[in-house]
């Protein structure tokens, strides 16, 4: 994850890649951990963008919802399933 602005950044391999910029999968998930989920909600965005793995090809959209699904409490690493949606 990185957390620019009013934007919230991250990789998608090319078969999710395909599929998100489309339209036909509006959303994202993603596991987070303590520090990342921290600055999320100290800084929320307003904005994703999804880049290719290679950083070929990237878009951006406004985010509509983003939301904790799960949480993994760990003995030393707390991790947080993060559901990013956003608008077509």
């Amino acid at each position: 994850m990185k957390l620019d602005r009013d934007t919230v950044s991250f990789k998608s391999l090319t078969k999710w890649y395909n599929l998100e910029e489309s339209g036909k999968k509006p959303n994202t998930v993603r596991w987070l951990d303590a520090k990342e989920y921290s600055e999320l909600v100290a800084r929320p965005p307003n904005r994703i963008r999804i880049k290719t793995a290679d950083h070929t090809r990237s878009f951006s959209r406004i985010l509509k919802w983003w939301g904790v699904l799960d949480e993994y409490p760990g003995k030393d690493l707390v991790r947080y399933l993060v559901m990013f949606c956003w608008w077509e």
